[in-house]
């Protein structure tokens, strides 16, 4: 991912996870924490290209924290948007009612992604934007 993609989904320039980070991101149990990742095969290998997570909240019932990176070259031709929407199956499965995502102001493709699907929009303050998305049977 280039700085800027980083920065937009990171909201700083991050270069590499920690241990704790990584155990956030990747500790998954079908459920409480899901992802779905996109592959193309390549040279006779598979390449990630793109990665949408969920982490149910502790302190909202049916509540979950999402997010979405797709890798630059892949970025604005529906990646995202089928990633998110693998997502909320797996939401919807597992009881929860709203995908929360806090996005940065300059993330245009993703804060028009949740649009898209019918996200309740909401200023947090400079640097975050918080989108609720429904999960629903439609």
């Amino acid at each position: 991912m280039s700085s800027r993609s980083r920065w937009l989904r990171f909201a700083s320039p991050l270069n590499r996870l920690s241990d704790k980070q990584l155990d956030y991101l990747t500790n998954l149990d079908g459920k409480n924490r899901m992802a779905w990742c996109a592959l193309i095969h390549e040279k006779n290998q598979e390449k990630g290209i793109g990665l949408s997570r969920y982490v149910k909240l502790t302190e909202e019932n049916n509540v979950a924290e999402f997010a979405v990176t797709v890798v630059d070259e892949f970025q604005g031709q529906g990646v995202g948007y089928a990633l998110l929407k693998k997502l909320i199956g797996s939401a919807m499965d597992n009881g929860i009612t709203i995908l929360r995502g806090y996005l940065h102001p300059d993330n245009k493709r993703m804060l028009a992604l949740c649009k898209r699907l019918s996200a309740s929009i909401s200023i947090e303050n400079t640097v975050c934007i918080k989108a609720d998305i429904p999960v629903s049977g439609d």
